[in-house]
């Protein structure tokens, strides 16, 4: 009430120090979010004739510090958006079946969503299917949170590449993939009844 919320999706440091300029002082917050998402690169606007080239020319992929650097009236609040999505799915679950440990959960899709709800699910006492299609890739997440996970955790993830089998008398399945449809009517309908 008596707010706006609004987000910007920044491409690179420029574009996040042009925004901390515009609006700084004019926003009581802003949110950062703080993993890495942009690549390194020399800004083809330096000053060639310059020996040294500065902060400003090299995108370092941290936005937080380029814009804690510019804001000296707004708040700035550095987040991680993809732990609130493994932190909200988490709970969702737990929420439904009250108690986790001992249940069966697969996770088609295990790229930075997926691999972090998959090793908190783990640690809970789950049991957990982990389905991606590059096999390699799924295989060393999987191998990853096994050794990630305390040793004394007796549920495991577990690599299973057909999707379907993965999700063979599971309790849930948890959609982690950013493609369209990633869960199908057959792999629903050979999960655990309710």
């Amino acid at each position: 009430e008596g707010g706006i919320i609004f987000g910007v999706v920044i491409y690179s440091q420029l574009d996040a120090l042009e925004i901390c300029k515009i609006i700084d002082g004019k926003a009581k917050f802003v949110f950062v979010d703080s993993e890495k998402k942009i690549p390194i690169r020399i800004n083809n606007f330096y000053n060639k004739n310059e020996k040294q080239l500065s902060i400003y020319d090299i995108d370092l992929g941290n936005l937080v510090s380029t814009c804690a650097r510019k804001l000296k009236k707004t708040k700035l609040v550095e987040f991680k958006p993809n732990d609130l999505t493994v932190d909200s799915a988490w709970l969702s679950l737990s929420n439904f079946f009250e108690i986790l440990s001992g249940k069966t959960i697969a996770v088609i899709g295990i790229g930075n969503i997926g691999s972090k709800i998959s090793l908190k699910l783990v640690e809970t006492g789950v049991e957990t299917r982990l389905n991606r299609k590059n096999y390699n890739f799924g295989v060393n997440i999987t191998d990853a949170i096994n050794i990630i996970k305390p040793k004394s955790t007796v549920a495991s993830a577990t690599y299973i590449s057909d999707p379907v089998k993965a999700c063979l008398h599971c309790d849930a399945i948890i959609g982690a993939s950013n493609t369209d449809n990633v869960i199908s009517l057959s792999m629903v309908k050979v999960m655990k009844p309710n």
